[in-house]
């Protein structure tokens, strides 16, 4: 009877033990080939938020979550599966892989400051870039992507979600893209940026605090042979320069409002 009760409570401790470490966030530290030099985190995920945020440390630092679904039928949830979370590194590019194919997987990820994102997202979540110097390279179909407080140049773009870039200081070398369908764009920008700027949005408008040198909108002519008509239109592209004017912003909503700041 003792051996029997011993077993019970060897398989009760197992199984409360193994439960306990698949809830529980998984977390790699990752050593850069040289700490010394600026490095890429690159991620293409499936479903979830990605924070990635500067520090000041020589390691990269992934913590990964499962989505808390809540409560089930009034049961609180006990245990899920681990999740399989993995970081690849050479010459400082870090390649981080997380399965979130069936299950929303949040990342927090912590970099040196001097660092570059690289980061596609599909689905149920935001991508976060905070306190990073660097180029950003962002994508998220279904969700918010926003650079705050960051340096450096950017390329991101959305289907279906709001685009928001703090900029302390933008790479003057470096042209800027920011597109989106369903969602508006905030810039925040030095005051002193010296910007080229090219803007459309269908059904939304344009906004700015700056003091934009705005072009003339070009005409477009096209001559029908056929016909003997001459149709005449105006450019869908707004054209204009912050300061003396410089790098290249290419700003484009569909359906949202575009707002370019000065940064306060």
């Amino acid at each position: 009877m003792k051996n029997i009760f011993r077993l019970c409570l060897f398989s009760l401790l197992f199984c409360s033990s193994f439960y306990y470490f698949g809830s529980e966030p998984e977390q790699i530290s990752i050593q850069l080939s040289n700490p010394a030099k600026p490095g890429l985190v690159s991620i293409n995920h499936y479903k979830g938020s990605i924070h990635v945020t500067g520090y000041r440390g020589k390691t990269v630092v992934i913590t990964a979550n499962y989505r808390n679904p809540g409560n089930e039928n009034g049961m609180r949830l006990i245990s899920s599966s681990a999740i399989k979370l993995s970081a690849e590194e050479k010459n400082n590019i870090v390649i981080v892989k997380a399965n979130s194919y069936r299950r929303t997987i949040d990342l927090n990820i912590r970099v040196p400051y001097d660092f570059s994102v690289k980061i596609s997202n599909d689905d149920n979540g935001e991508i976060l870039v905070r306190d990073v110097s660097g180029v950003f390279e962002l994508n998220n179909n279904n969700g918010d992507v926003k650079l705050l407080n960051v340096s450096g140049s950017a390329i991101i773009s959305t289907i279906d979600g709001n685009i928001i870039a703090d900029f302390i200081n933008i790479d003057p070398e470096m042209p800027m893209v920011f597109s989106t369908i369903e969602g508006k764009i905030a810039l925040t920008l030095p005051e002193d940026a010296d910007i080229s700027l090219k803007m459309r949005t269908e059904y939304g408008e344009i906004y700015s605090d700056f003091n934009i040198d705005i072009n003339k909108r070009k005409t477009n002519i096209r001559r029908h042979k056929s016909t003997g008509s001459t149709n005449i239109t105006l450019d869908d592209w707004t054209y204009g320069k912050i300061n003396s004017g410089g790098s290249e912003f290419l700003i484009k909503s569909l359906n949202g409002n575009i707002y370019i700041k000065k940064k306060k």
